[in-house]
Order: C-alpha cells, then sequence, then structure tokens
C-alpha cells in the first residue's frame, strides 16, 4: 500500500509517497490536487520534478523530497541512495548522510562520473597517461592537447584528473 506523506519544506502543498512518488496536495491556480508529478531526470542522472509553491517555481530533486518527508531535513547532509540507483528513491533505499560517504558510496556503485565518463572532460583517459610519461613543459604539452599549461600541472601532480580506474 502506497503511503503519502506531507513535504514541509513545500509548503506542505505536496506529498512525498512511499514508492518514491510526488503529487500535489493541495489546491492552487492551474494545479490538480492529487496529480502525481511526471519527473524528469538531470543530466546527472537523478530525477527531478518542479514544484509550484506561493507562484514560485521550485526544481528539486526526488530522492531530497521523499527523504525529507520520511526521514526528516538535515541541511548540511547529502541523501544517499544505498543501491546506487537514481531510479529507486523508496524510502527504505535512502539515507542522510555526509559528501565524503555519498563519494564513497558513487564509487563503490560505479555511478561517479569522473574521467572520460564525465561530462566536461576535456581530454581523455589514454591522453592523461601520455601526458604523465610526456618530459616536455606543461606550455608544449598542453598545446598539442588543446588545454592550458595550468591544467597539465594538476594533472601531473595528481590534483586533477586522477586515474583510478585506468592503469
Amino acid at each position: 500500500m502506497e503511503i503519502w506523506v506531507d513535504i514541509s519544506s513545500a509548503d506542505n502543498c505536496y506529498q512525498a509517497s512511499s514508492f518514491g512518488r510526488i503529487r500535489r496536495s493541495k489546491p492552487a491556480k492551474g494545479t490538480r490536487v492529487g496529480k502525481v508529478l511526471s519527473p524528469r531526470r538531470h543530466p546527472q542522472g537523478y530525477l527531478y520534478v518542479v514544484l509550484r509553491v506561493n507562484s514560485e517555481s521550485l526544481t528539486r530533486k526526488v530522492h531530497r523530497l521523499v527523504a525529507e518527508a520520511f526521514i526528516g531535513f538535515y541541511p548540511d547532509l547529502e541523501v544517499c541512495h544505498n543501491d546506487g540507483n537514481f531510479d529507486n528513491n523508496m524510502p527504505e533505499n535512502l539515507r542522510w548522510d555526509t559528501h565524503q560517504a555519498n563519494m564513497d558510496d558513487m564509487v563503490r556503485h560505479g555511478t561517479r562520473l569522473y574521467g572520460d565518463n564525465h561530462q566536461n572532460t576535456k581530454i581523455s583517459d589514454q591522453d592523461v597517461i601520455s601526458i604523465l610519461k610526456d618530459d616536455r613543459s606543461h606550455a608544449e604539452i598542453g598545446r598539442q592537447y588543446g588545454v592550458g599549461g595550468s591544467y597539465v600541472g594538476r594533472i601531473k601532480s595528481g590534483k586533477s584528473r586522477c586515474l583510478r580506474r585506468v592503469a
């Protein structure tokens, strides 16, 4: 049986369900009470919804809303998915924890975006390996790969693009 609980940060106008869904619970102009919202997918993989609260549009991640409703709200912590599945927003799969614990979970689940999988990557993992072996100046190497010499320096010092998965 699906259980619905008010979401306090949404002015109690919305509810989260034990199945990880979000619905409107109070009437407002242009809304329908009981309507389950259709989530969209964020580029990082999380599901999010757009809430209308006091004539303002609020974009919120579904897992945070469900955790707030069922577990409580902890502003200094992050919501972690116990199984690493961003689509599984059921309360028993969520917990509040530190940023470090969340990153550790993501590495363990294989959902952390880094290296070639990161949407903002500038160069490939193979290029990083080549840069690490190259003895030329940082500026020369940077020109070859279309990046700045300072970025090459950060790669060589281990401050950027640490290769955890690439030998």
